[in-house]
């Protein structure tokens, strides 16, 4: 049985793949293959701008991709703040869905930032949208991974989340940023 290693910086993480590598993207040309995973990802209302990610109201936000070969597989869109790190995005492509490389993917963001809460956004379970089987799919994937279901709830876009957190979060801190985030995107869209 082979063992998986994916470095990024010092960080390692173990598993049963071929060697797989986990890349800071900062360049524009770096992150053109990631757009096709951020669209069909992602409902159209919940995106921006693409290209967007990397600059202007992201300045702060990093973005990480997970490849195999030349190949990627997961990116994540965070923003590592004083108090918490907060995923905006994160995506595997389908075809590599349902083979552990969102966990181990998430394993190393918990590595990478050891002792810092963890927090992202999901849709709330919905049964009159035709995308509720992906929703609980989502949640129950973060639940797994040992993500907690907050009892806040926003809106954006006319749909409602709720973070989910790893770690222990100080979900009044993550009130005030994310409100001050969903205004600066309002402000933009």
């Amino acid at each position: 049985m082979r063992k998986i290693i994916i470095v990024y910086k010092s960080y390692y993480l173990l598993g049963d793949r071929k060697n797989m590598d986990v890349k800071k993207i900062s360049k524009l040309e770096d992150c053109l293959d990631m757009k096709k995973l951020y669209e069909e990802n992602f409902p159209k209302k919940e995106r921006t701008n693409f290209y967007s990610l990397l600059s202007g109201l992201y300045a702060s936000f990093e973005l990480y991709a997970l490849y195999d070969k030349n190949t990627v597989k997961a990116f994540v869109h965070l923003n590592s703040t004083a108090d918490f790190v907060h995923i905006n995005y994160f995506a595997v492509s389908k075809l590599y869905q349902g083979h552990g490389i969102g966990s181990q993917f998430l394993t190393w963001l918990k590595k990478k930032f050891i002792g810092k809460p963890i927090v992202l956004d999901v849709e709330l379970e919905n049964q009159n949208n035709n995308n509720n089987f992906d929703r609980v799919r989502r949640i129950n994937f973060y639940k797994k991974n040992g993500f907690v279901l907050s009892n806040y709830v926003f809106e954006w876009q006319k749909e409602l989340f709720s973070p989910m957190y790893y770690g222990k979060l100080d979900i009044d801190e993550f009130k005030i940023y994310i409100k001050k985030l969903l205004l600066e995107i309002s402000k933009i869209n």
